[in-house]
């Protein structure tokens, strides 16, 4: 047997759209983001996609993007902290021109490849998040096997999702815009 997972990823932010890296910033959607969620909602409900239960970061965008799919989809939705967005530190609240500036032009496709240790910005390292992410791939498996469940996350957690995805043989493409989904099966 296996999982199946519908990954979300929140809708958008006055940050998101301002290209400033949130992180743990506590950021509410805006009008856009409630739409691009209703709109998932809309497009998984047509799917014929079964969710059994929304999982969502704690992050007030996660919280909200799950609360939407919820009311639509008619399913309850619960809170996981392994799903919380990468801690970025101090860099939280800048755009990434700004960070480039600051500490080099390469900053952020290091980030991408989650090749970047931001503990000594304050934040949390690579095999940190990848623990969080581990344990609750884990989690998933042990509760929700045979199941569909609908994840709500980050571009973050995402990002290193796909690399764990990617060494288990599973193919994902972690580039979605605000409000995406795509399907896995673990």
């Amino acid at each position: 047997m296996s999982v199946r997972l519908i990954l979300v990823r929140h809708g958008e932010t006055h940050w998101n759209k301002a290209n400033k890296l949130q992180g743990r910033a506590d950021i509410s959607l805006n009008k856009n983001g409630k739409r691009q969620i209703r709109k998932t909602s809309a497009k998984i409900k047509k799917s014929g996609e079964k969710p059994q239960k929304i999982i969502a970061s704690p992050m007030a965008r996660a919280m909200q993007s799950a609360g939407i799919l919820a009311n639509i989809l008619k399913i309850s939705f619960m809170i996981d902290k392994n799903l919380s967005e990468r801690n970025f530190g101090c860099l939280e609240g800048r755009t990434w021109k700004e960070i480039n500036k600051l500490y080099g032009p390469n900053f952020k496709e290091i980030d991408r490849k989650q090749q970047y240790d931001y503990r000594a910005y304050g934040g949390e390292s690579a095999r940190q998040v990848g623990k969080r992410i581990s344990n609750f791939i884990d989690y998933a498996k042990k509760k929700y096997d045979g199941k569909t469940i609908l994840v709500v996350t980050h571009a973050g957690v995402l990002r290193y999702l796909s690399i764990m995805l990617h060494k288990m043989g599973i193919d994902f493409d972690h580039s979605m815009e605000p409000g995406a989904y795509c399907i896995v099966e673990l």
